[in-house]
This record gives C-alpha cells, sequence and structure tokens, in this order.
C-alpha cells in the first residue's frame, strides 16, 4: 500500500505571525500598550503582510525604514484621531522600531516560524534630540493655574480632575498606570497604590497627604466602581478611564486655564514634573530611578527639565572659577 509523502508545512505570513504575537502579548500587558503596538503593526502588516515572516532580510527592513520617514499622513491607522498630513515624529518613528525588534525576538522564540536572527537589530534608528521630543517643563504657575481651573469645575467632575492633578506629579506614574488603578490596590492609611504599566509590570507608588484627601474626597462622589479613575458619564458609568480620556481631561482643563496651546499640559508632562522637581529637591538618581519605575538610570535621565535659574545656580556652586576666587 502506498503511503502519501506529507507536504511543507506552510509557512506563516506577517500578517499571520503578527496576529498571534497580539494575542500573546495581550496576556499580560495592559489594553493601553496592546492598542499602541497594534497601531504600529497595522502599518507593517499593510505594507508586508503577504510576505511570509522567515522571507524578510535586512534589506527589507531598511526599506521599510525609509517607507515611515517619508510617510505624508500621522495618524492614517489611528482608531480615534483623524488624519494630519504631517510626517511621522522621531520618537513615533522610534515606537515602531522597537515594536517591530520584539516581534521578531518573539518570533526567534517559536520555531514554527523559520527565523534565525533579529533583522531590525541592524537598522538604524533615528537619533532623537532634546528637541524632538515635545515633553514640556511644567512650571509651577501653569500647574496652579490648572488647581484653579479644576476648582471651577462642580460635583463629580471637579472632585476627579483636583484627584487627578494631585496624583500624577506626586506619583510620577504613568497614565496607563493611573487607568488601571482599583481601589483594592490603594492603601490610604500607608499612603500608597499599587500600579501595573508597561509591559504588565506592577510596582508601588507613594502620596502625600494632601493628595490622599483628594482621593477620599473623590471617593465620596465617585461612582461604584473597582476602578479609581472612572467615567461619570452616563452611557459609560464607572468604567475606568482609558489613557485618551485622560488625556482628554487634561486638555480641556488646560483650555479651561486659558493656557497658551504650546503650554496644555499631557498625563505624561505631569510624569516629567515629578522627576524634575523631584530632582530639583536633590532626590539620589538611584531612588528617583525607582520610584519612575525605570530599568535605567539613562532612561531617568531623560525625564528631568533643568530651569535655567536650577542651572544658575548649580554653575555658581560648582564653577571650578571658585577655587581661584578663593585664592
Amino acid at each position: 500500500m502506498a503511503h502519501r509523502r506529507p507536504g511543507r508545512p506552510r509557512k506563516p505570513t506577517v500578517a499571520e505571525a503578527t496576529e498571534s504575537f497580539l494575542r500573546s502579548k495581550s496576556l499580560r500587558a495592559t489594553p493601553h500598550y496592546i492598542a499602541t503596538i497594534t497601531g504600529f503593526m497595522r502599518y507593517f502588516v499593510d505594507y508586508y503582510g503577504h510576505r511570509t515572516v522567515s522571507s524578510l532580510s535586512i534589506d527589507d527592513m531598511e526599506e521599510y525604514a525609509v517607507y515611515l520617514q517619508n510617510l505624508d499622513v500621522k495618524f492614517a491607522a489611528h482608531p480615534r484621531r483623524y488624519p494630519v498630513a504631517e510626517k511621522l515624529s522621531k520618537t513615533t518613528i522610534d515606537s515602531h522600531h522597537r515594536t517591530l525588534r520584539a516581534f521578531f525576538n518573539w518570533l526567534i522564540k517559536r520555531p514554527e516560524y523559520g527565523v534565525k536572527a533579529n533583522p531590525m537589530l541592524e537598522v538604524p534608528r533615528p537619533r532623537i534630540f532634546d528637541s524632538d521630543v515635545r515633553i514640556k517643563r511644567v512650571e509651577w504657575l501653569t500647574y496652579k493655574r490648572l488647581i484653579e481651573a479644576a476648582r471651577t469645575l462642580e460635583g463629580a467632575a471637579q472632585k476627579r480632575a483636583l484627584a487627578i492633578l494631585y496624583m500624577l506629579p506626586d506619583t510620577g506614574c504613568r497614565a496607563a498606570g493611573l487607568c488601571g488603578l482599583k481601589w483594592a490596590d490603594v492603601d490610604l492609611a500607608e499612603r500608597r497604590a499599587h500600579v501595573v504599566e508597561k509591559f504588565g509590570k506592577g510596582r508601588y507608588v507613594w502620596f502625600l497627604v494632601n493628595t490622599r484627601r483628594q482621593l477620599e474626597e473623590w471617593k465620596k462622589h465617585a461612582p461604584k466602581s473597582e476602578y479609581v479613575f472612572c467615567s461619570i458619564r452616563p452611557h459609560d458609568l464607572g468604567q475606568a478611564l482609558t489613557p485618551s480620556g485622560l488625556y482628554q481631561i487634561l486638555t480641556d482643563l488646560s483650555r479651561r486655564a486659558k493656557l497658551e496651546r504650546d503650554k496644555w499640559v499631557s498625563p505624561h508632562d505631569l510624569r516629567h514634573m515629578f522627576a524634575t522637581y523631584a530632582d530639583e529637591k536633590g532626590i539620589p538618581i538611584a531612588y528617583l530611578q525607582a520610584l519612575m519605575g525605570h530599568e535605567r538610570a539613562e532612561t531617568t535621565a531623560r525625564y528631568i527639565h533643568r530651569s535655567g535659574e536650577a542651572l544658575r545656580l548649580a554653575h555658581d556652586k560648582y564653577s571650578p572659577l571658585l577655587d581661584l576666587l578663593l585664592e
């Protein structure tokens, strides 16, 4: 009796591998992170989705990097934002690079995909300078105007806005960590909370008595929900705020405070505010790194935005000419 020889197994395409990659990541990452990398991978699938993942070479990935640099429309594949006739920023392109490196590392660990090496490791990342990063230093006057704007709101909207404005710069936590925070993970007596942030990693953040008071006030007015920061709109009452929803709250407060457009404050600006002012108060970098949840001190250093006055005082204290003057 003749036996039919089994054919070679079909090689998975980029589209198929991407679907499995995102499903695997969703098991331990936050919804915000999954939504972000899904947007990045959508570009990649549109460009190379029909190809088998094992056929992609360094040349292919360099070609794709050039494609990203020459894109003329931002937010083309964004689920909630309108397309804008503008090129992608260097930081966005770098995020694409990092997502694809993670994608190929994931493939290498799974022999069925036939990927032996990570081609993205050979593709140069865009050089990002301070001028390319859109994070701004939040001055105290700007922050106080936001607080005053929040106090003009009424009821639950006011209490929630104040709790957010105190919590973000007091803890330095990320937007995703704040949005996913549950009351069960908040210890008001000990003034600490357990947040889950990037890649599903959890850590503790601490807050002052003033912030605790704002949380307690918000809790009195908040709808019944397991989430600390939730929606107060009738159609999704009690559901967790999304990072984009949190961003919108701060944008509305910036408008209400009549800030100039380039001074509107985002959730990440307030995370940078925590790092900047903690540094100016003299916190050791190792402690700041731990409080920020960074793996490397180099990352923490990028969050510090020193004012001209702080630099002048540092100069006057440490200039080598001081020794000459003393002589």
